[in-house]
């Protein structure tokens, strides 16, 4: 596994700074309604059509129940991630303004 290698942390705090700090534009928000619908329908067809021809309930409700699981790890991690780089950003913020500015960076207030 790629858990033990310090070159895998890395590759993922890189990729999540980067992911976390992009912002979608107003023509990506305005194109994005035709992929929305689109997926949203193969999603339904997808149930129907193993709704018709698979009568097991429950079988679809443990997968589901296991994706949300993972998808909830992912998350988290992601969100820890992105704790990590504020408080390395905000590490570094102060020890630049002590050091070049001679004072304490005070977010809130603009110089």
């Amino acid at each position: 596994t790629n858990f033990g290698h310090w070159q895998f942390w890395l590759f993922m705090y890189l990729s999540l700074a980067v992911s976390t700090h992009m912002e979608l534009s107003l023509p990506d928000l305005k194109q994005m309604w035709g992929g929305l619908l689109f997926i949203m329908i193969l999603i339904f067809l997808f149930n129907v059509i193993y709704l018709l021809f698979f009568s097991s309930y429950n079988n679809i409700l443990f997968k589901g129940i296991m994706l949300t699981a993972y998808l909830n790890q992912i998350l988290i991690l992601g969100l820890f991630f992105s704790l990590i780089n504020f408080l390395l950003s905000w590490i570094v913020t102060i020890i630049y303004g002590v050091i070049v500015l001679r004072k304490f960076p005070n977010p809130v207030i603009r110089s």
